[in-house]
């Protein structure tokens, strides 16, 4: 296992692990030292890794000290056995237990593994507190399906949340595990607790990780306190014997790992040393055996009184770290990091406990960084202005870490002599600006927003110019602070400038000739909206006459009306954040208590000290207002009338029925579906039969009562998607939709008849009425409306002269006669 992939695992373990060195050890007092730890543990500690590495534990501001004495009787056990001690420990100000694990080391070093086990230990307490349990938590229904889980669970499966909920778990298990997995939790089901059940899952990439599980019931929900043992079982083996772990990842780091040994008499020797490091320096296990001096004889001649003078200085400060070279056995020549702690016994030995790796392509690397460094330094010397890093300390004390060379065309002074001397810079200012330059560098300084001015300098030999600078504050430590920026030469611009006010302040007196109020306001936050500027013609919107100075004191929401405040902010806000127009139609009150109408838009923009500023145009409505008030009533009465005549012009009159001009709109829409979907349509053509006779017999008014009649017959004889309309006087259509085969037709048109088979009551009468039909089929008996209307009412015709009372179904061969 490599270096790399050994520390990457140790920190992302699902526990807390500690390397330390013991310092002292009097009878029950322990002294020692934290080595190196990982993220878990630093939580448990509540305390940062890099504050914790190489600090002495009751030097650390940790609540775990409060405990302490409790923990070093276990680790003074695990010394005096010199074996593994594991115990279970309930660390009160973080309210969970844990399962520590303590293993001694060669020399004073041991490891501390603390794992969380709260889960096991109080099962009932981590229903409710996934985002805290420190393992893998999970929810399920009876079938097995995912209700909820900790977030740990996506980092470990690699799939996001949508993709998880409701799948069933047995879906990520192994397919080699699902049987006993799936038969484990059917005894959960049952009842019974299920706890260090082991299986395996396999993640998003296809990585396969084992997984202990305690699974239990509570209600009708499964719950699933878990933890990732992939590497965790591997490691507490390769804490309890280091020896072969060291040996593992030696043989697998990209690099060696080498322990040197160097007598008080000068000799040295390699008591261990992995298969990498005879790699590195391309030597074989019997040669190194043979010779151990080989690995400082194969030194480049230029780098060996180097290597040997820094071995002996660092002995004073016990690390050695060195680069060099040394020539392979195929004459290369190769380039060597090499890195080394050391450690004095009492007999006056020297160890070096050290590791060494190749970084011949690293340095070819570096060579091309430095031509890429040239390069970018070639570029921005020639910027059309200076890049520079100046750095604050204490507020008061400041040097020019960075300045390109452009500054001499820019202020006609050297780099150099910037980076020299930063007053040389700030005499050039203008003695006008001096103070407005440095109060903006203090603003940013304090709020840490972007410094952003313009201002003069003069320059020794072009005179006045105009400069602008831009530059972001980075706070280095509480007393120093690094300011990284851009100045470069605006005067044509600012001379362009100057023309545009003069512009705009004859566009302001254009303006306010101009109905409605010009105005620009700005906003440094939600709720907070000021004028900056307006038109003339704002005295006469709000009816009062204002200055300049009064108008940016005003608060542009007390402005308006309390009904519409609420929804004005949101939309203003809204304009603000996504930058979008904004436009509205809303009231304002006026100082006189007056109530306006104001039509008002907008458009946002973003300025370089983060604030936003609006441009737009606000206009007086109220008379609008008024007119479309009067125009809505106008509206309402016309909308009821036309509703009115729509009516009347597509239904009849007298039975309420579709007329023939809402049918055959009708029949035109269920054609074009029908070429959606080849469905067929039926249509019917009813007249009465002798309804005249009914007419001559009992009047017209009687008729006309039967005609309502008979047309609620026919509406309750078909279906709700179906239409029974009136043509005119006793003649009727019927459009049948959605019909599969002729035979549905047939039984449709006999419902038809049969609806008006008994006599039908109309005051004192019982009258019956008989009906001649033509029916006619879509596509067979026509493909438009006009060939459908055209041959029903031909089958009618031929019905009433052949025998009246029932139905024909169009032919070809059919005429009018």
């Amino acid at each position: 296992m490599k270096e790399r992939d050994y520390l990457n695992t140790i920190r992302s373990l699902p526990a807390g692990y500690a390397y330390q060195k013991l310092i002292s050890q009097k009878e029950n007092l322990l002294t020692y030292e934290i080595v190196d730890l990982n993220k878990k543990m630093a939580d448990i500690l509540q305390v940062n890794v890099s504050e914790a590495a190489g600090s002495r534990v009751h030097s650390l501001n940790s609540p775990l000290n409060k405990e302490h004495q409790y923990l070093i009787g276990k680790y003074l056990e695990a010394f005096k056995d010199k074996k593994t001690v594991r115990f279970d420990h309930y660390l009160e100000y973080l309210q969970r237990w844990f399962r520590i694990t303590v293993t001694p080391h060669e020399a004073q070093f041991f490891s501390v593994v603390f794992y969380d086990v709260t889960s096991e230990k109080e099962p009932e307490k981590n229903e409710n507190k996934f985002a805290d349990n420190m393992g893998l938590l999970a929810q399920l229904d009876q079938q097995g399906n995912i209700v909820e889980l900790s977030a740990d669970w996506y980092s470990l499966t690699g799939y996001k949340e949508s993709s998880l909920y409701g799948r069933n778990m047995l879906e990520l298990i192994h397919p080699e595990d699902r049987v006993k997995s799936k038969e484990a939790f059917l005894k959960v089901i049952q009842g019974e607790t299920k706890s260090k059940f082991i299986n395996r899952v396999i993640n998003k990439t296809g990585a396969v990780l084992e997984i202990e599980w305690h699974v239990f019931m509570r209600g009708s929900a499964v719950y699933c306190a878990s933890a990732d043992v992939t590497e965790l079982r591997l490691k507490e083996e390769e804490l309890n014997q280091r020896q072969v772990l060291l040996e593992e990842l030696a043989d697998n780091l990209p690099g060696g790992i080498f322990q040197l040994s160097v007598s008080s008499e000068g000799q040295i020797s390699f008591p261990y040393y992995s298969r990498s490091f005879l790699a590195v320096y391309d030597i074989s296990d019997a040669q190194f055996k043979q010779n151990a001096g080989l690995a400082f004889e194969i030194l480049h001649p230029e780098d060996e009184q180097d290597v040997l003078t820094s071995l002996q200085a660092a002995e004073n400060n016990n690390i050695w770290n060195a680069e060099y070279r040394i020539y392979t056995q195929d004459k290369k020549v190769r380039w060597i990091r090499g890195k080394a702690k050391s450690t004095f016994l009492n007999d006056g030995n020297v160890i070096w406990n050290g590791y060494v790796s190749d970084i011949t392509e690293e340095k070819k690397q570096h060579l091309l960084l430095q031509e890429s460094e040239e390069k970018m330094r070639n570029l921005y010397n020639h910027l059309p202005g200076m890049l520079f890093q100046l750095e604050i300390k204490d507020e008061k004390e400041f040097n020019f870490n960075v300045a390109s060379e452009f500054a001499e065309e820019l202020f006609g002074v050297s780099s150099q002599d910037i980076l020299k001397d930063p007053s040389v810079f700030c005499n050039l200012i203008f003695s006008d600006d001096v103070k407005e330059v440095s109060n903006a560098i203090k603003k940013s300084m304090k709020s840490g927003g972007v410094f952003s001015k313009e201002y003069r300098i003069c320059h020794p030999d072009k005179g006045i110019r105009w400069v602008r600078t831009g530059a972001t504050p980075k706070r280095i430590n509480e007393s120093t602070l690094n300011m990284n920026g851009y100045v470069y030469d605006i005067t044509e611009l600012y001379e362009k400038e100057e023309k545009l006010k003069k512009r705009d302040k004859l566009i302001a007196d254009i303006s306010s000739r101009v109905p409605g109020v010009i105005f620009q306001s700005v906003s440094y936050g939600r709720d907070d909206f000021t004028f900056l500027t307006a038109t003339g013609s704002i005295a006469d919107l709000l009816e009062t006459e204002i200055s300049e100075a009064e108008m940016v004191k005003i608060d542009m929401i007390e402005l308006l009306s309390p009904d519409d405040r609420e929804w004005m902010l949101h939309k203003m806000n809204e304009a603000r954040e996504k930058l979008s127009t904004f436009r509205e139609v809303f009231r304002i009150v006026l100082p006189n208590g007056k109530e306006k109408w104001v039509y008002g838009s907008s458009v946002p923009e973003k300025m370089s000290d983060g604030g936003i500023i609006f441009s737009g145009y606000l206009n007086d409505m109220t008379e609008i207002k008024k007119y479309e008030e009067a125009l809505k009533k106008s509206e309402t009465r016309y909308r009821k009338l036309a509703e009115k005549m729509k009516e009347m012009a597509y239904h009849d009159e007298l039975t309420g029925l579709p007329n023939r001009r809402l049918l055959v709109d009708r029949l035109e829409q269920q054609i074009l579906q029908c070429g959606r979907t080849e469905a067929k349509l039926g249509l019917l053509f009813v007249d009465l039969d002798d309804f005249k006779k009914i007419n001559d017999n009992f009047g017209h008014d009687i008729g006309d009562t039967l005609l309502i009649r008979v047309a609620e017959r026919l509406n309750a004889s078909v279906r709700e998607t179906d239409t029974v309309a009136r043509m005119a006087g006793d003649e009727f259509l019927i459009l049948f939709t959605n019909i599969i085969s002729f035979d549905e037709l047939t039984a449709a048109v006999n419902g038809v008849l049969r609806a008006l088979e008994q006599p039908i009551p109309v005051e004192d009468n019982a009258l019956r009425v008989k009906a001649s039909i033509g029916v006619a089929l879509y596509p067979d008996h026509g493909n438009n409306v006009q060939e459908l209307l055209k041959n029903a009412d031909k089958a009618m015709y031929q019905r009433k002269h052949n025998q009246k009372d029932g139905f024909s179904v169009f032919e070809k061969n059919m005429k009018f006669l």
